[in-house]
Formats: structure tokens, C-alpha cells, sequence
């Protein structure tokens, strides 16, 4: 696939490293030479030096012949502007990076961005802040998502010392699961991610991520040491726009208190919510948290604009009983030691808007990707539609697929939830939901090519 990214900046970058791994055609955008070169430093792309929002500018990136033009800079204007010209010179799809609550809320937005040709809006403050929400509702898990209705969902927990899988081996935990209740598709260890093989062992710190039907949640959740308590008291640390979107959400659902360092924004959100506590403070400052009454509250969302500011208040938080932390970071050199010593959940914009954009270049009818963090590890879920090449096939003859190891972890069939075995035949309007590392995504591609 040919694609043209303007920005150069933390997403731009990211989308490349990412879409590299695929072997896409990729072409470079930025009016900043440094910016510039520290990407094709790294990554074999091309690259144009110049404002995207010029129709000179894509049409010497060879816009026009595009299959997808991602719009990512900083400003939001500039990405609009450029999605209509690439739109107009081209493009078979565009993308535009958006931050305003305006272009993003279909209901009463005051333009209706798909009119000016822009097929896909994607706000990564807004994918964060719904990332948070999905999270703070998963008592006893790190992480969850639902595929298809929630028949069948993505659960993350971290395994710890002394609970029923620390030490066991995949296999023999499998066989105690009655009915394919679940499966392991990923475990991060270390730094590392690891794709399940019958051998591999649970080791307490483990990140262990499942995929579930509704029954299975409840029986992970057993064979695990977790504090289940629902969340119902949550301290929010920054009056970011990811804070601001998230409070759009949950002001009504729980009781919160917002801190912030800046007198006019606390003004500002004290006014918009005023279900909510609005605290003007530095957290930084010695025993801030600890007046704030941290020690009653049952999560700590910290997305201040900076990531160790956010990390630090977490694992304070963790070392006075609070049962939930979140932290939204930059980067992905956090997760190993943090995961191991008290952040329970680290929310990247970066990585969360990659995975959206990604399903947008998928094949085959993906209708949903999401990034295992910290990983190259992707599960998809996809329809089994009239041309695709797998319709009638029995799991079996997927041997390319199982041999790159790529594991196939649930089928929905009409409104239910079907175990996945060998001699099982795949049908119209199925719905696969498979997991797939950097080997097996291009085994993955080919059918759904």
C-alpha cells in the first residue's frame, strides 16, 4: 500500500515504525529538515520537504497516486486543509488528526468533516480519555476490551506471587478451562512480549492478556490475586485535555476530584463540571497527595503533561493503598519497570491513535485492532466476507497462519460465542478474532488480501 504521512512529530514517527514492519510504501511530509532527518536517519521512507497544506507540496509526494494520506502535524487546521487537497488531488482514503471537540462529536458538530471528503477523524487526547474509561470499570484487570457485543473480550492481569498461575504452564492451565472459556494470546515479560506456546510458564509480575468469553472473565479473575473492588471514588491528577474529555464521560458516574496547577484551567473545568471537585495544587510538593486524602480514593488517573510527574503520583498512590493506577505516557521505555512496581496501566495517544488508524489498512473486513502495549503483538478481529479466501475452510487449513504462529482465539457465529477447534468450518459472516506478532501479520494480510 502507498502512504503519505505529513508530521514528523511523536504519531507520524510512530505510524512509521509501525507501518514499516507491514511493508507499505511510505512518503514523509514535514516542513522541518531536523524533523525530517530524524526519521529517515532510522526508517528506509522517502521523504518531501514542505508545507502539506500546499497542493505542490502532495503532489511532489506523489499524493495523487496515495491509497492513504494521513494528516498527523500539530495543528489541526493544517491537517483538515491538507486531508481536502489530497482528497481532491487523489487519494483514495484520508485521514485527518483532529483536536477540537467540534470536527469529533457527530451529534451537532458544526461541519460534517466526511462532506469535505475526509473519510476518518481521529483525536488521540479523545482515544486516550475513552481508553481510561474502559479501564476503570475492569475491577480486577489491568486492561479490557469487548469485541462483537462483548461476547467475547480482550482481559489483561497481572500475575502475582502465589496465585494459581504462577509457576504452571500454559497448557495445563488451558486444560482445566471447561468449554474454551479462555485463552492466552499474549504474556509481557521483562521488556519482552511472548506469544503462548503448550511449554511456556506463568512467572508472578507477569502481564498476562486473555481472550475471553463473558463466562471467562469471572474465572480469571478466580485464578488470580486481584483487588476486585469497583471503582467509585477516582482522583484525577491534570486538567489536560485528555482529563477534560474524560471528565465529559464519568463526572455523573462517579465521585472525582480534579488537581490541577493551573488557576484558570481549574476555573475553567469548575465551571463545566460542577459534579466535580476542582482542586487548584502542585502534586510535586511533599505530602500534597496525602492531605488530598489519597488513601480513600479507589483509582488515581494521572495525565498531567508530564509522564514522570504522572508515574511518581501513581506509585505514591499504590504505596497508600489505592487499588488502581493509570499514567499516561510518551513512551514505551516505562512499561517493564513500571508494570513491576506499582503502575497498573499506562495509556499511551500515541500508540492507542496507531492501532485506530491501523484497522483503516487492514484488508478483508477488520473491524477492529487493538495493540497489546508495549508490543508488537496486534489482536484483530475481522469478518469472514463472500470473496475472502478462508470462507469454507476449516481452521485446519490455515496452516500457514498457525505455523507463523498466529493464534485464532474466538468466532462469533450469528450472536454467539463458538469454541474454536481444528475440524471447525468457517462460514459467511463470521467474526474471527485472531492475535498476530510481526511474523504472522503478513500471513494474516495474504487472506485477508
Amino acid at each position: 500500500m502507498k502512504i503519505v504521512i505529513a508530521g514528523a512529530g511523536d504519531i507520524g514517527s510512530y505510524l512509521i515504525l509501525k507501518l514499516l514492519n507491514e511493508d507499505h510504501e511510505i512518503t514523509l511530509i514535514d516542513k522541518n529538515q531536523d524533523s525530517i532527518n530524524k526519521v529517515v536517519n532510522k526508517y528506509d521512507v522517502a521523504s518531501v520537504l514542505g508545507d502539506c497544506a500546499l497542493p505542490s507540496n502532495l503532489a511532489e509526494a506523489n499524493v495523487g497516486e496515495a491509497d492513504l494520506y494521513i494528516g498527523s502535524t500539530d495543528s489541526e487546521d493544517v491537517n483538515i486543509l491538507s486531508c481536502i487537497f489530497a482528497k481532491k488531488l487523489g487519494a483514495k482514503k484520508v485521514i485527518s488528526r483532529i483536536k477540537s471537540r467540534e470536527f469529533r462529536d457527530e451529534k451537532g458538530a458544526f461541519i460534517d468533516l466526511e462532506d469535505l471528503g475526509i473519510d476518518e477523524k481521529v483525536s488521540p487526547d479523545l482515544l486516550a480519555a475513552k481508553e481510561i474509561e474502559r479501564t476503570l470499570v475492569t475491577h480486577g484487570a489491568v486492561d479490557m476490551f469487548e469485541f462483537y457485543k462483548g461476547l467475547y473480550s480482550l482481559i489483561g492481569v497481572s500475575i502475582k506471587a502465589g496465585d494459581f498461575f504462577d509457576g504452571r504452564r500454559v497448557s495445563d492451565i488451558q486444560n482445566l478451562v471447561a468449554g474454551k472459556e479462555f485463552s492466552l494470546v499474549a504474556i509481557l515479560r521483562h521488556g519482552k512480549a511472548l506469544m503462548p506456546s503448550k511449554d511456556l510458564k506463568y512467572h508472578s509480575y507477569d502481564h498476562a492478556y486473555f481472550i475471553a468469553k463473558k463466562e471467562g472473565i469471572e474465572k480469571i479473575r478466580s485464578l488470580s490475586i486481584s483487588d476486585s473492588r469497583k471503582v467509585k471514588n477516582i482522583m484525577i491528577l491534570g486538567g489536560s485535555k485528555v482529563g477534560a474529555y474524560l471528565l465529559e464521560d464519568i463526572s455523573k458516574k462517579y465521585n472525582i476530584r480534579l488537581i490541577d496547577r493551573d488557576m484558570a484551567n481549574c476555573e475553567r473545568l469548575a465551571e463545566n463540571f460542577q459534579d466535580v471537585l476542582v482542586i487548584h495544587g502542585d502534586s510535586r510538593e511533599s505530602g500534597f497527595l496525602e492531605d488530598q486524602d489519597i488513601k480513600h480514593m479507589d483509582a488515581l488517573v494521572a495525565v498531567t503533561g508530564d509522564p514522570e510527574i504522572n508515574i511518581i503520583a501513581c506509585l505514591t498512590a499504590k504505596r497508600l493503598g489505592v487499588s488502581k493506577t493509570m499514567a499516561l505516557v510518551k513512551d514505551t521505555d516505562y512499561s517493564d519497570v513500571t508494570f513491576n512496581i506499582g503502575v497498573d496501566t499506562l495509556v499511551n495517544k500515541k500508540t492507542i491513535a496507531a492501532s485506530f488508524i491501523s484497522k483503516h489498512i487492514k484488508k478483508g473486513g477488520v473491524l477492529s485492532l487493538i495493540n497489546i502495549p508495549s508490543s508488537d503483538i496486534e489482536i484483530v478481529e475481522f469478518r469472514v466476507g463472500q470473496d475472502s479466501k478462508i470462507i469454507n475452510s476449516k481452521i485446519e487449513d490455515l496452516k500457514k497462519l498457525q505455523k507463523s504462529n498466529a493464534i485464532i482465539a474466538g468466532i462469533v457465529r450469528g450472536e454467539e460465542a463458538i469454541g474454536v477447534s481444528q475440524d471447525l468450518e468457517l462460514a459467511l459472516d463470521d467474526k474471527i478474532i485472531i492475535a498476530v506478532n510481526s511474523e504472522s501479520k503478513k500471513a494474516l494480510d495474504e487472506l485477508l488480501s
